[in-house]
């Protein structure tokens, strides 16, 4: 349980005091000295009684402190904090003079037995009861344990230390003794007997002792334990404790215990074993009691015991008389007389329950006790009917005190009355009459200081007459086992009588079971109570010397509550809410059950004193919580199962008189839950608040299905009800209809200022805040409540009246945006609901609306702290918070605050004006507002559509309302605050019943970024005739300043129209983001009353952003701007470093925010830097300009956060997202005056990188077509560093034009931080606006393309007015061999920046004699040299055309390298490359190479010549196995040639050539000729194609011999011979048709195959000749795809060949052959068989062949995996070809195939 505040525990100790009289002061005084000193920390019920039901009253509350009291409780607090208290004492209040465990309320279970050190009392409560507080000191001592047992068996105090004296001997080698000082003992009750209660001790008064232990005990923080086996010998000397001579005083009561002389024991000595004492010893005692002399001395045999009744230990004792005789009456308060047999006699200790941490002293040495049987009796004085005949008296007495208790007494015929109250007019007196018919408890305590108390239970009948009923009666008060308390002391003499269960009474009175209560009805001025009868009674006073007058004291009496009804003085409608739950039907289905369900109670206390004329009476009322005071009894309806009331008649049992405790000055309330609140404002936890129900999620807008998918707004109105709900709930309210009070009520439920969050703090010590319970009270006969509890209540102050929209939303694809309301009627749900008026004062008011709204004036007037809180609709869907206070604090500083006050005009007749109040602005806090309210303000989304469906929209639309409720409601960037220091955009406002009047017209001159600017209101009793909502914000990201507009007017027909203006443009898009900050004001608090000083002044400020325009020099006549919903809204939580706080003051500490941006769609002009054509002069704020006009422009409206603009995070974001944001545009421009030109087909706004590389600025591009000369083929070409390739830019991609140069601010204008001719204007991505070249880099070039070359030039730039294209990059040249190399447009070339080399990547570098021929600019990009490579021209001929002339003197030839690599498979297999050199067949260089190129589009021409150019081809091992040379030439209008080429072979074929020269020269011929037209070269390089093909290859004719053909054919030549030679390369040849995808891939290669055949006769007869042949095809080859191969085909075979004179010849072969294949990963042997048919007739005119060829072969093959297959294939082919010259030629070749896979 959480420890209550020590402010708390003060309150409910000393609060209640009542301090009269002076000796009263003196003694509080006393008393705060000692609690300075006194633990109070724990459970407060240890610090006083149970407290009686009335202590749970508003009575009680903390509030109903007096200041001296309050004073007294801080002056304590304060004592304490100043240094932590030593805790000397603690402390128990009592009600009643005398201490005894059977005297209820009089000692704590653990202050039973206890010393009490001082005593203050009695002093006064304000309930009229008595209190007494006992300080108790706390003793230190050693707690000695034994294992086994968890409680200490001792807690004893060892004797200091004294100079030759031991306090701790050792016995023996196990025994050790303790000596104790003179002090205290606490031994456990349970060592004597084992039923005592667990924890319990009795306490001894020693003055010496000693322990001896029968082991060593370990000691551990006082602590000693023993193990369980061990034993303890205790003996004590007892301090003997007598009665004093000031004790035996000569009062007149108390005589019986002054006149006592006691003698107890002086010794006693027990054994501790096991859990278990043993007594060992005890000394003897003596008793003189009403003369009487007695000698006790103890009983050895008989056992101990707890005595239950008693509380106490029981040791027995023999007794020296056999009775006990009443020898001398000692009282003349209390009469005992007679005698009786003694029955038991003894020593008594007392049980206390020791607090072990704080353990207080033990009081004496217990009790002598005696105990006799039937004999004696009792009475007392005022008591009629000869007292009561005593059963069993117990006798207990101890220096100074006497008990006499009798368990079970009755007497029917005893009886006494007691005179509560009589008036001067009352004719007989209020009164009681107490009987005592039941048998029941009789305590009597007499102590010698002269106090004497009686306690007895009794029947009690009320004969009173008040309070009253509504019929005028009074309430029938009877009881039953009522617990009377008499006490008479020298200065007072007291009564006490109280009784918890009337109605259980009742029931037994009636013998009626169950009993149902009797209901009544109690009224006042603005209430009826319903209650039950009463079932409590509580009586005390103070009584006359005969006790038959109470001639001061109260009565209370509680009542059940069953309903409250709250009324107004004057008519009035009710809305009950809440508490209509009272009237719930009960289980039988009766209505106005109310009694089944009691929620409180309702105290009626009775206060009368003496007066000089009879007595002076009050009657007050007060409310307490539900508690257990029915004692069991159910108030439901009569059933089988009705609870009995708890049997209380048993002798001893008191709980009756015991009530659970609750501090009531520190009760908590959680009032953020319903039920808890009810209960807290004394109402049932049964009864529950239904919530208000949340208003239906709304789907988004109709879109079309291509647009992205939209948020709808948030449910303003649940977040409304959500946050102010506490605020506006109400148990009740009531409503005045009269013209009385002009439709002003109340309304109620309970409130805290705390829960305001208007500056506000938990308890800095504790963290707790308290709350009472008591939140109506009665005063008079008025209901009243705190200030804070209550609320003035009227009407709803404005009509919501349907509006006609004028302003639909746009059609798809751009609206409708979520939350625009849709054209036509729209429709409002209500009113908005009633209007409140709260506030904070804990002063008491009366529940009436005239009192009230008095109350609130006169408050609001004279005390400076207080504060109204006004809860009221503004038009069209608004709901507003104000506060309402002398002073507004920001900071800790006061300015002017809202006001409150009442408007009232007085008019002739005596006429006067209705009830009005007028609410007036407070001092704005910022600079540019108009005088505003704190507090909040929302613009509900609850327009409905003409079905009244509700459709999520806002009268302000979706954007207006997020701007306007950001700023004045709720903001998800910030924390929530119903009163925020800007909240309510009103000047004034009148209030009343019959609607509100006003005229407002608030401004905010310094709205920036997403912020109202204004909010007009002109009202005229509830019905607003005009409403202006405006809002300012930001369009990025252009910086364009705009403004929405959204007008309510009311016409002369009555209806009322809406205007939505959109967003309009107040500046041009010149990326101006200023902004305001504020901060606090050095001149505050100044300046005339009626325009002060504002206390925070604006501060102009520059956002973040790095913006470099290039030629987008800005954006003029924005129009048409339009939200659309074809691009989804920008929403992301971002990081800022620097932002505003809610009021917009500069915070630099990192913050996230949420970040909302609506898209839209703008017309503009654009202000293009050298516009040239496609633009207009149009006059703009500047003056005319040259503008280029575009529509549909994208951007993004900042809609949050509100007061500053978005940081580079942000805007990096949003452009990442878009990609990049900008619109259409269409021109010409002159790049910078270099006569350059492109046409702009669109400008967009980048993200990009700063010199860093990391952060980021930002960069406009215009993007378009680079204009190119006509001459060969130009094009544009992008380079992607991060993989050197080069590719064609995309038809419809633009190419980007940049330059840097800041936007920084200028006065009230912008200017570029960087002049124009300072920097190069590029043609490059934004990206690459400062970042160095990186991987990620795309730059662009001017691509010239001829059929034989390409020439680039690459990152190109221009100068401010110089008519040259600029680079960083030399041009880059490839020849017709580089280009068959790629696929691409271009070759790689790498990352393009190394120049230190003679190429770049495949690219030949542009130098001549190895250095760059061109000259520097005085310019740099990226910090690298810039050269001037073209001069550009827009003129030719005196036409408007491209032009570009390459910079250099076309005398002086460029460079080439030595080498490129155009082919190698690697280890010599297959190799080609070209030499730009003319090398012998060593490879020395014999002429070096050289390049002749010009591009000159001014004379219209363009050259490439390349000199000593050779392909060299190396094949199977063979180095340059065929060199191809010459020269390279293309020009303009020329075909390109390779004039010339020489052909050479490797030396390894010069015998083949020896060979074949021979036998060429046989047949006459020229072979060097032969050899060099045959020849063949193939290319295919279009330059308006990136597909390259080359092919170089050389075949030998086929040589016969001998010569001529003739001779060849005849068959009578003996010998025959024919052989061929074939050399060739490819790359990149023609592809096959396949669905092998990696025979798709490019392939090169060569060749090199030799063919010879030989026919030599054998036999020739006549015409016919045999012929031996013999044939041999050798291939030796390599490929990229097979690798190395080698093919041999030979075969031996036949041949018949017969000549016939006119026919012609007839041959016949037959030929069988092999032949092998081998390849990488293949092997294919085959073998054929060959018979062929040949004849020629008519000298070859006719041919006619017929073929027959068989073919076997097995084939091998690697497959991958490691795995590999075997095929058989078996082939038969059929050949015919039949020919007549030059008439028909038939081929027909037929083929059967089967192949098998074997393995």
């Amino acid at each position: 349980m959480k420890k209550p505040a020590i402010n708390a525990l003060l309150s409910g100790l000393i609060g209640p005091l009542r301090l009269s009289t002076a000796e009263d002061k003196k003694a509080s005084l006393q008393l705060n000295k000692l609690l300075t000193r006194t633990h109070l920390e724990g459970d407060p019920l240890a610090l006083r009684p149970n407290p009686f039901s009335i202590e749970k009253s508003d009575l009680f509350q903390a509030e109903s402190l007096s200041d001296t009291q309050k004073k007294s409780i801080q002056t304590i607090e304060k004592a304490r904090k100043k240094k932590e208290p030593e805790t000397q004492f603690t402390v128990f209040r009592r009600d009643l003079p005398l201490r005894d465990p059977l005297l209820p309320q009089s000692v704590a279970s653990w202050s039973a037995g206890s010393k009490v050190d001082q005593t203050v009392g009695p002093l006064q409560g304000i309930d009229g009861r008595q209190f007494w507080f006992d300080f108790l000191p706390i003793g230190t001592f050693t707690a000695l344990y034994k294992q086994g047992i968890a409680s200490p068996i001792l807690l004893f105090q060892p004797a200091k230390k004294v100079e030759g004296i031991r306090t701790r001997a050792v016995l023996s080698s196990r025994q050790i003794q303790y000596n104790l000082a003179k002090g205290g003992i606490w031994i456990n009750a349970r060592l004597f007997s084992p039923n005592a209660p667990e924890g319990s001790y009795t306490g001894l008064t020693i003055q010496s002792g000693t322990l001896k232990l029968s082991h060593v005990a370990k000691n551990t923080n006082k602590k000693l334990t023993l193990p369980a086996n061990a034993t303890i010998e205790v003996a004590l000397t007892l301090a003997q404790q007598e009665s004093s001579a000031s004790d035996k005083t000569a009062t007149t009561y108390g005589k019986a215990a002054a006149s006592m002389s006691l003698n107890f024991p002086s010794t006693f000595s027990f054994r501790i074993s096991g859990s278990t004492a043993s007594i060992m010893r005890i000394g003897k005692a003596g008793w003189q009691l009403m003369g009487q002399k007695i000698s006790l001395t103890w009983s050895k045999n008989e056992p101990l015991s707890y005595h239950p009744q008693l509380q106490r230990i029981l040791i027995p004792f023999q007794s020296s008389v056999s009775e006990i005789v009443v020898q001398q009456p000692e009282s003349d308060f209390n009469f005992l007389r007679n005698k009786a047999p003694l029955e038991l006699s003894g020593w008594l200790l007392p049980l206390t329950q020791l607090n072990l941490n704080q353990p207080t002293l033990p009081e004496g040495t217990g009790q002598l006790y005696l105990r006799t049987g039937p004999g004696l009796v009792n009475s007392w004085k005022g008591l009629a009917g000869n007292g009561f005949q005593l059963s069993q008296t117990h006798f207990l007495a101890s220096p100074g005190q006497l008990l006499l208790a009798d368990f079970n007494v009755a007497n029917p015929h005893a009886s006494q009355v007691l005179e509560l109250w009589r008036e001067a007019e009352q004719v007989v007196p209020s009164h009681v009459q107490l009987t005592f018919p039941q048998a029941g408890p009789l305590l009597y305590l007499s102590n010698a200081n002269g106090s004497e108390i009686l306690m007895r239970f009794c029947d009690a009948d009320f004969q009173v007459d008040r309070p009253v009923k509504v019929d005028g009666s009074p309430p029938s008060v009877q009881s039953k086992h009522s617990l009377l308390i008499l006490s008479a002391t020298s200065a007072d003499r007291l009564a006490y009588l109280y009784d918890d269960n009337l109605i259980a009474d009742t029931g037994e009175i009636t013998n009626q079971d169950p009993y149902r209560p009797e209901q009544m009805a109690l009224a006042m001025s603005n209430a009826l109570f319903k209650v039950t009868q009463p079932n409590g009674c509580l009586l005390f006073g103070k009584v006359t010397e005969d006790f038959s007058k109470v001639y001061e004291g109260s009565l209370f009496l509680s009542f059940g509550l069953l309903a409250y009804i709250p009324t107004l003085p004057d008519p009035y409608a009710a809305n009950l809410g809440l508490i209509r739950n009272q009237f719930r039907p009960d289980s039988a289905g009766l209505p106005g059950a109310a009694a089944a369900s009691m929620q409180g109670w309702l105290l009626g206390k009775t206060s009368w004193s003496a007066a000089t004329e009879g007595d002076e009476v009050e009657v007050t009322f007060h409310f307490s919580p539900l508690a257990q005071l029915f004692g069991g009894i159910s108030l439901e309806s009569t059933s089988d199962s009705a609870t009995p009331a708890p049997d209380t008649s048993s002798p001893g049992n008191f709980s009756g008189t015991v009530i659970n405790a609750t501090n009531s000055f520190a009760m908590q309330a959680d009032l953020e839950n319903p039920a808890n609140r009810l209960s807290a404002m004394s109402f049932s936890n049964s009864l529950e608040q239904v919530e208000p129900q949340a208003m239906a999620k709304f789907a988004s807008a109709a879109t079309p299905a291509a647009s992205p998918v939209r948020k709808p707004l948030p449910d303003y109105g649940n977040r409304w009800e959500k946050e102010t709900n506490r605020y506006r709930r109400d148990v009740f309210a009531l409503l005045d209809v009269s013209t009385n009070a002009d439709l002003f009520g109340i309304s109620f439920d309970l409130f805290d200022r705390r829960q305001f969050r208007v500056d506000t703090e938990r308890d800095p010590i504790t963290g707790e805040i308290s709350y009472s319970f008591f939140s109506l009270q009665v005063q008079g006969l008025d209901v009243v409540s705190n200030g804070e509890n209550v609320r003035a209540f009227t009407v709803p102050q404005i009509s919501w009246e349907p509006v006609i929209n004028l302003s639909p939303p746009a059609p798809p694809p751009d609206g409708p945006i979520p939350g625009d309301p849709a054209g036509g009627f729209n429709y409002y749900p209500n009113d908005g609901g009633p209007t409140r008026i709260a506030n904070n004062s804990k002063e008491k008011v009366v529940l009436a609306p005239l009192p009230l709204t008095d109350f609130l004036l006169e408050k609001r007037l004279k005390d400076t702290a207080f504060q109204a809180f006004s809860f009221f609709t503004l038009p069209f869907g608004m709901k507003a918070a104000a506060l309402l206070t002398e002073n507004y604090r920001f900071n800790n500083v006061d300015r002017k605050g809202g006001n409150l006050r009442e408007t009232k005009i007085n008019f002739d007749n005596a006429m006067q004006s209705g009830l009005q109040l007028r609410m007036d602005a407070g001092t704005p806090l910022r600079e540019g507002d108009s005088d505003m309210f704190m507090g909040t303000t929302v613009q509900l989304n609850n327009v409905l559509d003409f079905l009244g469906n509700a459709t999520g929209n806002s009268t302000l639309g979706g954007s207006v309302t997020d701007i306007f409720n950001r700023e004045f409601f709720y903001d998800s960037n910030y924390p929530f605050e119903l009163f925020k220091q800007r909240g309510v955009p009103v000047t004034r406002m009148d209030l009343s019943g019959y609607g509100a009047s006003m005229f407002s017209n608030w401004l905010n001159t310094k709205a920036a970024v997403a912020e109202t600017s204004q909010a007009k209101f002109d009202v005229m009793l509830g019905r607003c005739s005009h409403e202006i909502i405006q809002v300012k914000s930001i369009l990025y990201p252009w910086a364009i300043k705009v403004v929405r507009t959204i007008t309510l007017f009311r016409v002369s027909s009555g209806y009322v129209y809406r205007f939505d203006s959109g967003w309009r443009a107040e500046s041009d898009g010149k990326f101006d983001f200023r902004y305001y900050v504020y901060e606090t004001n050095p001149a505050f608090p100044g300046g005339p009353p009626e325009n002060p000083e504002p206390q925070l002044i604006a501060v102009e400020k520059m956002a973040e952003f790095a913006i470099h325009p290039g030629l987008v020099k800005g954006l003029y006549n924005v129009s048409n701007i339009v939200e659309t919903a074809e691009v989804a809204p920008f929403e992301e939580n971002v990081l800022f470093a620097e932002s505003v706080d809610q009021l917009g003051m500069e915070v630099n500490t990192p913050q996230n925010f949420d970040v909302k941006l609506q898209p839209v769609y703008f017309d503009a002009d654009v202000e293009i830097e050298g516009a040239t054509a496609g633009m207009q002069t149009k006059t703009t704020a500047e003056g005319e300009k040259e503008l280029v006009p575009s529509s549909r422009i994208l951007g993004f409206v900042q809609l949050g956060p509100k007061g500053f603009p978005l940081n580079n995070a942000a805007l990096r974001q949003l452009v990442q997202r878009q990609g990049t944001i900008g619109g259409a545009i269409d021109c010409e421009v002159e790049l910078v005056g270099s006569a350059q030109k492109m046409r702009f087909s669109h400008f967009d706004f980048n993200n990009s990188f700063a010199q860093n590389g990391s952060d980021p600025v930002f960069c406009l591009a215009g993007r378009g077509n680079v204009l190119l000369p006509k001459d060969g083929s130009w094009s544009m070409v992008r380079h992607e560093r991060a993989n050197g390739e080069v590719s064609p830019v995309p038809p419809n991609f633009g190419i980007p034009v940049i330059r840097p140069g800041k936007i920084i601010k200028d006065g009230e204008s912008v200017k570029i931080d960087t002049p124009v001719n300072a920097v190069l204007t590029r043609i490059a991505e934004p990206l690459e606006l400062f970042r160095q070249p990186i991987n990620g880099t795309v730059n662009y070039g001017f691509l010239q393309s001829t059929d034989t070359q390409k020439a680039l030039l690459l990152t190109p730039s221009f100068q401010n007015g110089l008519k040259k294209l600029l680079s960083k990059t030399p041009p880059l040249f490839v020849d017709a061999f580089r280009i068959v190399n790629t696929k691409g447009i271009f070759p790689n070339i790498g990352a393009g920046d190394d120049f230190s080399l003679q190429t770049l990547g495949e690219a030949i570098l542009m130098k001549k004699n190895g250095s760059i021929p061109f000259d520097l600019n005085a310019l740099q990009d990226l910090g690298q040299d810039v050269f001037e490579l073209m001069d550009v021209q827009d003129t030719l001929n005196n036409v408007k055309e491209q032009g570009l002339q390459l910079l250099h003197n076309p005398e002086e030839l460029f460079d080439l390298p030595t080498e490129f690599e155009l082919i190698d498979v690697g280890e010599g297999n297959f190799r080609i490359y070209i030499e730009y050199a003319k090398k012998d067949k060593n490879g020395t260089i014999e002429e070096p190479g050289s390049l002749d190129f010009d591009i000159n589009s001014v004379t219209e021409s363009w050259k490439s010549k390349m000199n000593n150019i050779g392909l060299v081809i190396d094949l199977a091992g063979i180095k340059r196995l065929m060199t191809i040379r010459g020269n390279w030439d293309s020009e303009k209008g020329k075909e390109a040639t390779y004039p010339k080429p020489d052909l050479e072979f490797a030396p390894e074929l010069d015998p083949l050539v020896d060979l074949l020269e021979i036998l060429q020269s046989l047949q006459e011929g020229n072979y060097g000729e032969a050899v060099q037209n045959g020849l063949q070269l193939a290319m295919s390089n279009k330059a308006g194609s990136w597909e390259y093909k080359f092919e170089a290859s050389k075949e030998i004719p086929v040589i016969r011999f001998p010569v001529p053909d003739a001779v060849y054919n005849d068959p009578n030549t003996p010998f025959k011979l024919e052989a061929g030679l074939k050399i060739g390369a490819y790359f990149n040849a023609a592809l096959k048709v396949t669905t092998n995808a990696n025979e798709l891939l490019p392939s090169a290669g060569g060749v090199l195959g030799f063919y010879g055949r030989l026919s030599v006769m054998c036999v020739s007869v006549s015409a016919a000749t045999i012929y031996a042949i013999g044939q041999a095809e050798v291939d030796i080859a390599a490929d990229t795809q097979l690798g190395p191969s080698l093919r041999m085909k030979f075969g031996f075979g036949a041949q018949i060949v017969v000549g016939l004179p006119v026919a012609g010849n007839v041959s016949v072969l037959f030929v069988v052959g092999a032949e092998i294949f081998i390849a990488e990963g293949i092997v294919e042997v085959s073998a054929f068989l060959l018979f062929e048919g040949h004849a020629e007739i008519l000298g070859g005119i006719v041919s006619i062949t017929i073929r027959i060829e068989a073919k076997g072969t097995y084939a091998k093959k690697a497959l991958p995996g490691g795995d590999s297959r075997t095929d058989m294939q078996c082939q038969v082919t059929f050949g015919l070809d039949i020919s007549i010259a030059f008439i028909i030629n038939i081929n027909f070749t037929e083929s059967w195939q089967e192949q098998r896979r074997i393995a």
